[in-house]
């Protein structure tokens, strides 16, 4: 069966640099996330944002998760 195409949301992209600027500057949980999604953009990503951004960002294999931290795979690093 054919992967179905994921649909990406403009906050993704908002979602993804947090992660790996948090992911560099300590541990990416939600708390540190958030903190660094609010310097990026001076704004709070939504529960929405969230949610749907971290289970798009994992399906498309652009981060994972290890007990509450999150750090972008290695197909990120490449950039």
């Amino acid at each position: 069966m054919p992967k179905k195409k994921i649909q990406y949301q403009g906050a993704d992209a908002w979602l993804l640099l947090a992660i790996v600027y948090a992911n560099k500057s300590g541990e990416a949980n939600l708390e540190g996330i958030i903190e660094v999604g609010d310097g990026i953009n001076h704004a709070i990503f939504t529960a929405e944002e969230l949610k749907g951004g971290i289970s798009r960002l994992t399906s498309g294999g652009l981060i994972k998760e290890k007990n509450g931290i999150f750090s972008p795979t290695e197909v990120v690093s490449m950039f």
